[in-house]
Order: structure tokens, then sequence, then C-alpha cells
């Protein structure tokens, strides 16, 4: 992809191919146009009140924390049930930011870690264990109403929520 003619084509070709490829590099800061990828994660739902709040955050241009994910494949990503991280503040695997941002079309931050050969065949993911081959598309993660249970225990953690 490299020409010897002309840097510029250089960048032109290299954004051309992110693009195709669902990825955006913006101020060091690396998103995920989940309209151009197929995006994975382990949850079968999420809750309305928390998607809402997400949404309004999005609309009025807040600034989310990066989602962990993992490229499994060529235009391929996946959730990361535990960021294997020393400043975690809480175990949240993204998949209410990730719901959020596939229904508004807004492009997701991201950090794309490395999958190594440390991670076990199984993940501990809340309640029980899930083979790694399990996972579920974002688009088909049901939205449920708890009665607005899980934005309130979210607002508490972070006063940050809409």
């Amino acid at each position: 992809m490299r020409s010897i003619i002309n840097p510029l084509i250089d960048v032109a070709l290299t954004r051309i191919w992110n693009d195709n490829m669902g990825l955006i590099f913006l101020n060091g800061d690396t998103y995920l146009d989940l309209d151009k990828v197929k995006f994975y994660g382990y949850h079968l739902k999420v809750t309305r009140a928390s998607i809402d709040a997400i949404i309004r955050g999005i609309e009025n241009e807040d600034k989310f924390p990066a989602v962990p994910v993992y490229k499994t494949g060529i235009k391929t990503y996946e959730l990361v049930i535990h960021k294997m991280r020393q400043d975690l503040r809480f175990n949240d695997g993204g998949h209410t930011r990730s719901v959020a941002h596939k229904l508004t079309h807004k492009p997701l931050l991201v950090e794309i870690l490395n999958k190594d050969s440390k991670v076990p065949f199984f993940r501990y993911n809340h309640l029980n264990l899930m083979p790694l081959t399990w996972r579920k598309h974002i688009s088909d993660i049901q939205i449920v109403d708890d009665g607005g249970i899980d934005y309130k225990n979210r607002k508490e953690r972070d006063g940050r929520y809409r």
C-alpha cells in the first residue's frame, strides 16, 4: 500500500483502506463504525433506561471511555469480557454503549487489545461461564425494561450518566 511516488497518496490510500475496514482514527483515538463491521458481545440484553441515557450523552457529544475489544477477523470485532488492566474503575464490558452507538449510527470509541494465548478457554460472565465461541451480534442484543433499576445503579456509580 506504500507509494514511492508521493507521500500524499500514502495518506489517501490509508484513509480509504481504514474507512473500508470500519476504523476511524481521530486525535489519537480509535473508533469503530458499527455500520461497517461485524461486532459481537456476550450479553443477551441491555436495559432501555440505560440505553436512553447513553443516547442522550451521544446527542450531547459526551466523551465516553473506550470500549475494550478484540479484533477477531477481517472487519470483525468482539467485546472483551474482562479488561486485564489495573486502572479498571468498574467491571464494564461496554454492551450498553455499543448498542446505543449502533442505534444512533455513531462511531464507538474503542481500545483494540491483542488476543494472546493466556486468555482461558472459558471467561467468567456474571453468573455463569461461557465458551469463547459463544457470542451475540450487537444488533441482536435485546433491549428490555427493568423499571430503571440498572440506570439508577449506573447513575450512582457514575454521576456523568444523563
